[in-house]
């Protein structure tokens, strides 16, 4: 049995935020993690350490494209179980679409700003990015923390080890060599206890590229992480030209690559919305559907069919008149995305409990 204390203050925050009426719930049914031809034992080790999270540290790695779940709906997942354990949210990264620096440029990148929160402080992380050439150099922008780095050629990235923890965090990467300098993303290392999420917010054929060059599983084989989240499919039925056998054998080539570096962790494999393209129905979204569906049945993955759960096809039409999606019922609005975080929230809590 799970132990939880909600702070008042947390509580109310909750409730008045957003509030969703009798209505809003007719719009959705069947909230609920399918465990397809899983067992409950996958689940074992990660229901072990939130039972105690303030004495543990929960890792999620999500690798999603930027419609599926969009990220006020991941901070919504996020925050309900902050607020249902009484633990504390920690900061993690959160990658984009991969940046290029050309020769002879530099620029700037924000990585980390806990602004007031003296929880989430950062004093060791590292940057992920391509080879490093003479004359390419990745400094600490913004502070006069010494700090010291160790370059890890192999792993395809540099460590950063700051003497104390800073609020914030700016990197200048800085190349004045021929070749082109690629930046991929930051990764926390810390020893705190609570929750931290680690989001790949790329779309689909940006893994494309990861898995041809194989640098989705030399990252991620260097990380750590007790469950995995795949979102994907919202992005690639935006376009006439989805292709549903390379949509799969990405989805399985994702799969495989986990498995490889963790075989018995949890993948947790969630469906995109309903949404219209043009003020018509997006048939392709239900093909994608079914794509997921089969792909977890048969890859003994847990599955959260978002796009059953508020209807099927045409279901974004209801959503959009009850003010959850905008008036082209082609993306959720900022109480819908809530919703949808909080549906998520309710739907792992219940399988996790």
């Amino acid at each position: 049995m799970l132990k939880k204390s909600i702070p008042l203050f947390l509580l109310l925050i909750s409730i008045s935020f957003l509030s969703f009426s009798q209505e809003d719930e007719a719009l959705y049914s069947n909230n609920y993690i399918q465990r397809t031809n899983n067992k409950d034992s996958a689940f074992n080790s990660i229901r072990q350490k939130i039972e105690n999270i303030n004495q543990n540290q929960v890792r999620v790695l999500h690798l999603t494209d930027n419609k599926t779940l969009n990220e006020k709906s991941i901070e919504s997942f996020y925050n309900q179980l902050i607020t249902e354990f009484n633990t504390k949210k920690l900061s993690s990264m959160h990658w984009d679409a991969p940046l290029s620096v050309s020769s002879q440029k530099k620029t700037t990148i924000n990585l980390f700003d806990s602004k007031n929160n003296s929880n989430n402080l950062c004093q060791k992380f590292r940057i992920y990015h391509s080879k490093l050439y003479p004359n390419m150099e990745i400094i600490l922008a913004n502070s006069s923390v010494s700090y010291k780095t160790t370059y890890n050629e192999e792993g395809g990235y540099t460590t950063f080890e700051l003497k104390k923890p800073v609020r914030n965090l700016q990197i200048e990467l800085i190349n004045n060599s021929n070749y082109h300098l690629v930046y991929f993303g930051f990764y926390i290392e810390t020893t705190q206890n609570g929750f931290l999420f680690d989001v790949f917010a790329n779309n689909l054929s940006n893994y494309y590229f990861y898995d041809r060059d194989s640098l989705l599983k030399k990252h991620i084989s260097t990380m750590d992480f007790d469950m995995v989240v795949l979102s994907y499919g919202a992005t690639n039925a935006y376009t006439p030209m989805f292709n549903p056998v390379n949509f799969e054998e990405s989805i399985l080539n994702i799969i495989n690559t986990i498995r490889e570096i963790k075989s018995n962790v949890p993948i947790l494999i969630t469906t995109p919305l309903d949404y219209k393209i043009a003020s018509l129905p997006n048939k392709r979204l239900k093909s994608i559907d079914d794509i997921l569906n089969r792909i977890a049945n048969e890859n003994s993955c847990y599955l959260w069919d978002f796009y059953q759960i508020m209807g099927g096809m045409g279901a974004c039409e209801s959503w959009m008149k009850g003010n959850l999606m905008d008036k082209r019922a082609s993306q959720l609005t900022q109480r819908g995305l809530f919703l949808q975080g909080k549906l998520l929230g309710e739907a792992f809590l219940d399988i996790i409990k």
